[in-house]
């Protein structure tokens, strides 16, 4: 979860297609399997320490993935997707039944962390353009369904410090 919500929202398919190769200087170099354009960005630093510490994980790709769940087995683009759909129910599963053994009655996906990276940054006042190409968007339009859903509290908040 850490490294797709510090690697820009990085879609949980293109997280999973990651090679050790596409890792360099500190940075992902990778083509985006929605858009398939090439993307090239230092990692952030919480990111980078995902990678060191999936480096030295004592599960690997035998087929040279960053993240163990693509292994040589999956040999077809056929094969691959069937094991990140598969990863990505098992994922989406389990981080519904953890929000909900919080308290926490959102589900929460990995279209979740996407959302709320893009609504940070969006909170932050970075400006709609960049949150557009950090998620890999091809228009604003695109990049603001992720922004329609702003906190109840945030907004509370920002009425009541305009009409102080």
């Amino acid at each position: 979860m850490q490294f797709m919500y510090y690697a820009r929202g990085m879609n949980f398919n293109d997280m999973l297609k990651l090679k050790w190769e596409d890792f360099q200087n500190n940075g992902i170099v990778y083509k985006r399997s929605k858009n398939k354009r090439e993307y090239n960005f230092e990692l952030h630093p919480k990111a980078l320490k995902v990678v060191k510490l999936f480096k030295d994980f004592q599960a690997q790709s035998d087929a040279g993935h960053i993240f163990p769940f693509v292994m040589k087995e999956h040999d077809t683009a056929k094969k691959i997707d069937a094991r990140i759909d598969s990863a990505l129910k098992d994922f989406n599963e389990d981080t519904t039944a953890m929000a909900k053994a919080i308290g926490w009655e959102k589900s929460f996906t990995s279209n979740a962390l996407r959302h709320g990276f893009a609504s940070h940054l969006n909170e932050a006042n970075v400006d709609i353009k960049i949150i557009q190409e950090a998620l890999g968007h091809e228009t604003q339009a695109q990049t603001r369904t992720y922004l329609d859903d702003i906190e109840d509290s945030i907004i509370t908040s920002a009425i009541n410090n305009a009409l102080l």
